[in-house]
């Protein structure tokens, strides 16, 4: 990503120099630039979506296990539980 960027980016100061020197055919290559910075961003919004979508599907998630621990242990602190399943996660990660 960071090449495309920087190759539009260049490409992009090369038209300004073209335009100061009155040559025309620099908005052919301005909107070509700008589409192919459209079809990146489209690119990158498609990689980013499913990835927010689950994040959230993961902090629902999250909400809902919180309420169930506290409702089955309500005497519990948030402390006490984080620590135990960590190290739940922690022993199970050993045996793998």
């Amino acid at each position: 990503m960071k090449d495309i960027i920087s190759k539009l980016k260049n490409e992009l100061i090369d038209n300004q120099k073209k335009i100061k020197s009155g040559d025309k055919s620099i908005m052919n290559n301005v909107y070509r630039i700008l589409g192919d910075l459209e079809n990146e961003s489209q690119r990158l919004k498609s990689i980013a979506d499913p990835i927010e979508k689950k994040m959230e599907d993961l902090r629902q998630d999250e909400i809902v296990l919180h309420q169930t621990l506290k409702e089955k242990y309500p005497h519990v602190t948030d402390e006490e539980l984080k620590e135990t399943i960590i190290n739940y996660i922690v022993e199970r990660k050993r045996d793998q």
